[in-house]
């Protein structure tokens, strides 16, 4: 076979070559040369190269008896070459894809990140605005409890101390949401030092005789003769305790709250073990996380967010300590621990 036959089939071999691969990959050309890659680029000069090989070897008249087996590794190469490279192409083009998508996420993560920023200042200022007025209904109803302003009815007297009932779990509910908006903003600074815990103790229980008294519940304290300190945020940690025994009174209808002080060489741990509707196994964990609240409690009527124990949980691993829960499910009651570092 003279030379310029030879150039010609060749030259015809990688023209055909070309133009498959040109519509192999119309997609791509469609669709911008920002498209393509580089393992695209050089898996169709393989193919191509490839491709002008086999062809050539088949169409040239060298070995003619073979020429049939020569053509069918030709369509062969052809089709898994052609497979190839459209697997590949339909990965760049997903990958643009999944890329674009990536990009808008972002960009409503950020839209989402902004509103949620104005809520919590919406929260935070409303929070501020209520807490003053509430302050001074639930300082003269205290007042009037008292008898600052002379004797009362009983009827009266029972109207009162659910108002001021009424006034503490909103304080609570209050300062949950701007510990919350502090906490989510980072916002939130602790100043340590060494305290008694029975001296936080007693002043939180102090605010809640009035509240257990009026439903029929005994606060009993059993931790007499404690005198260790933990190193902590004093006013922090009176409403982490303030928290919690407070959601033990919600969930008590009648019964204890029993307090109690355990010390080891390390550790400083408050217990709080109430005869309430209890917790169920896989809920002791959950309830400790942010607007979560059990069936059980729900179903109970009880006002409230879900916020004061995941407030309680955030404040105390803020300052190196643990919370955690136990029961033995429904109806059995639940035990609350508070762990802070002894102080040196």
């Amino acid at each position: 076979m003279t030379v310029p036959i030879m150039v010609f089939i060749v030259s015809v071999t990688f023209l055909a070559s070309a133009f498959f691969i040109v519509i192999a990959n119309v997609r791509l050309i469609k669709g911008g040369l920002d498209n393509l890659d580089f393992r695209n680029v050089v898996t169709q000069l393989v193919a191509l190269t490839a491709w002008v090989a086999i062809l050539s070897k088949a169409l040239l008249p060298i070995n003619p008896e073979k020429i049939f087996s020569d053509l069918l590794i030709f369509v062969t190469s052809l089709i898994m070459g052609g497979v190839l490279i459209h697997n590949l192409s339909k990965e760049v083009m997903t990958r643009k894809e999944v890329n674009t998508l990536i990009k808008k996420l972002e960009e409503n993560n950020d839209k989402l990140r902004e509103l949620d920023e104005q809520k919590s200042e919406f929260v935070s200022l409303a929070s501020h605005q209520l807490r003053g007025p509430l302050s001074i209904i639930r300082g003269y109803v205290s007042m009037i409890i008292d008898g600052d302003y002379g004797s009362l009815s009983p009827e009266s007297m029972t109207i009162l101390r659910r108002i001021f009932q009424t006034c503490t779990g909103m304080n609570f509910l209050i300062n949950d949401y701007l510990d919350v908006s502090k906490l989510d903003k980072g916002e939130m600074e602790y100043v340590l030092q060494d305290v008694r815990a029975s001296e936080l103790l007693d002043e939180v229980v102090r605010n809640f005789v009035g509240i257990a008294k009026q439903k029929n519940v005994f606060l009993l304290k059993k931790y007499a003769g404690a005198d260790d300190k933990i190193r902590v945020d004093q006013e922090k940690t009176k409403q982490i305790i303030s928290n919690v025994i407070d959601n033990s009174l919600k969930y008590t209808e009648a019964g204890s709250i029993t307090i109690d002080i355990k010390t080891n060489s390390k550790n400083v741990t408050i217990s709080i073990t109430d005869t309430g509707i209890g917790i169920p196994e896989n809920k002791l964990v959950d309830i400790f996380g942010k607007f979560n609240r059990t069936k059980e409690a729900i179903n109970l009527s009880v006002v409230g967010t879900g916020l004061g124990l995941y407030v309680a949980k955030i404040m105390t691993e803020a300052q190196n300590g643990k919370i955690w829960a136990k029961s033995d499910g429904a109806g059995t009651g639940a035990t609350f621990y508070i762990q802070f570092p002894l102080a040196r």
